[in-house]
């Protein structure tokens, strides 16, 4: 039996500790924004931004590390769900129906179903960089924008600028600098990142790390469960917070 995104998001849910928090809404966007740097790099280990970027070799070990941290990002997706009356299972439809094409009637959906067209069909998600745009003429347009499969770095952290912007209510108060292509960017892409962010770690996790969405979802579900058992969920000595 596969996994729904709809069980994922349950087992997740009830692992929670962000009501313990003095602001919980605040404190899950800080946490979830950190949870996504930490895909990129850990201090003194630029090894998981030089795989991301394709300058290293592929190595089993940090390719694990970085689906670990695509756990937690997808642990706050789920979690920012539970706690505005979504459901992973429209958003992962919602993901299907814009970028695979694929309409589906499944009210709960596998998440190896998901990888399966990720897989087949992701490549060709795209951004549009805004700050170039203007420097293109109009024959040249295609070159503002950039696929996952042309450059799954670039790709994948505009995708999580957006859904920084998405899960953080005082995202610009960490975003002091100029203007970045997320700022041009309308309401509706920000809203989408989260099923958008299912889709790119879906297809990064199978094509770059060896694994996939589904296989993150039970990484993650594993990682909890210890942390429960030791009482270690918000804070403490975790074999996964010693990196």
């Amino acid at each position: 039996m596969f996994m729904t995104f709809g069980e994922y998001q349950e087992r997740a849910h009830s692992f929670s500790r962000i009501c313990e928090l003095g602001n919980p809404v605040e404190e899950a966007g800080r946490w979830a924004m950190s949870e996504m740097n930490e895909v990129w790099f850990e201090p003194g280990d630029a090894r998981k931004t030089g795989l991301l970027q394709g300058w290293i070799e592929y190595n089993p070990e940090v390719a694990l590390q970085i689906a670990k941290e695509f756990g937690d990002v997808l642990w706050f997706i789920g979690e920012d769900a539970s706690n505005n009356q979504r459901s992973l299972d429209i958003l992962a439809k919602d993901s299907l129906r814009r970028n695979g094409k694929i309409l589906t009637t499944m009210s709960d959906v596998p998440i190896k179903r998901f990888d399966i067209e990720a897989n087949k069909k992701a490549g060709d998600y795209s951004v549009v960089n805004y700050e170039l745009k203007p420097f293109l003429k109009p024959g040249e347009m295609h070159h503002a924008h950039t696929t996952i499969s042309e450059s799954p770095a670039y790709v994948l952290s505009r995708v999580f600028a957006r859904l920084g912007r998405a899960l953080s209510p005082s995202y610009r108060v960490f975003s002091n600098g100029p203007a970045s292509s997320t700022d041009f960017e309308s309401d509706r892409l920000i809203d989408r990142s989260r099923a958008d962010s299912l889709w790119v770690m879906s297809w990064i996790g199978q094509t770059m790390l060896g694994t996939s969405l589904e296989e993150i979802a039970e990484i993650n579900l594993e990682k909890l469960t210890r942390r429960e058992e030791a009482g270690t969920v918000l804070s403490g000595q975790d074999v996964d917070r010693s990196r």
